[in-house]
């Protein structure tokens, strides 16, 4: 692409693990205690695999890359990038992003789906992403799951619950109650599937729902919830947005 893209700079910690796999990810390195990944064409999905690091838990420290040198000048609702834009494109960050680049965090709670009130558990999860780039980056740490078991974290259409559920990888809660996942997904697409990430914000849908699923309630070939369990998921607030820059509109 001939756009000139532009960000801001960021101090990013290093040794995320990183799987490489491409809402339409391509098939990834398995090396953990989850399932096998699977082709998420249609819906379907395709993630990377942490598994069990040992009963101390193993957390990352930062997404898997560096980010290019030069990227979209990024106007946050955190921040706002102050350097020269000539040839660039603006892009609106999420809820959750930090400051002006291109990091975002959520949180993972039980959640009442209806209200979207966090409903007090001592289960949760945190995940940092990079919410726009050629893949989908993050780094997804749970804790006080029961151990042994088995989760997958998904994208979740809606309204809920629906089809075209992607999964995004899958792994076995460790001896400490911990789960880890890290990736790097080629979705070949943006989140939501219709952001017009350069278009007039108002007019733009809802940032997504993600939710970290017992693998038993999901079909990830078939992108369907085999049983929806809302009160045993983790639901991911602030919500989820996503910037493909590779369906970035070339800028002469």
């Amino acid at each position: 692409m001939n756009a000139m893209l532009r960000s801001c700079g960021l101090v990013l910690a290093a040794g995320m693990i990183c799987f490489c796999a491409p809402l339409h990810a391509n098939p990834g390195r398995d090396d953990g205690d989850g399932p096998p990944a699977t082709k998420p064409g249609d819906g379907r999905g395709n993630g990377g695999n942490g598994g069990d690091h040992g009963n101390s838990g193993d957390h990352a420290k930062g997404p898997p890359t560096t980010p290019p040198s030069s990227g979209p000048k990024v106007h946050g609702p955190q921040g706002t990038c102050t350097a020269d834009s000539l040839g660039g494109i603006d892009l609106l960050g999420p809820e959750g992003q930090s400051g002006a680049s291109h990091v975002a965090h959520t949180d993972f709670t039980l959640m009442d789906i209806t209200t979207g009130d966090v409903v007090a558990s001592a289960s949760k999860a945190t995940m940092m992403y990079f919410w726009y780039g050629s893949t989908f980056d993050f780094v997804l740490n749970a804790h006080q799951l029961p151990v042994g078991s088995q989760w997958t974290l998904t994208y979740q259409p809606e309204p809920l619950p629906s089809a075209g559920v992607v999964c995004l990888g899958s792994a076995t809660v460790n001896g400490g109650g911990q789960l880890h996942l890290a990736s790097s997904l080629e979705l070949n697409s943006n989140l939501p599937p219709t952001l017009d990430p350069t278009g007039d914000p108002a007019a733009q849908p809802a940032d997504v729902l993600f939710a970290l699923v017992p693998t038993a309630d999901v079909d990830c070939t078939a992108g369907t919830n085999t049983t929806f369990e809302p009160d045993v998921s983790l639901w991911s607030g602030p919500r989820i947005r996503f910037v493909d820059t590779d369906l970035l509109p070339a800028v002469q």
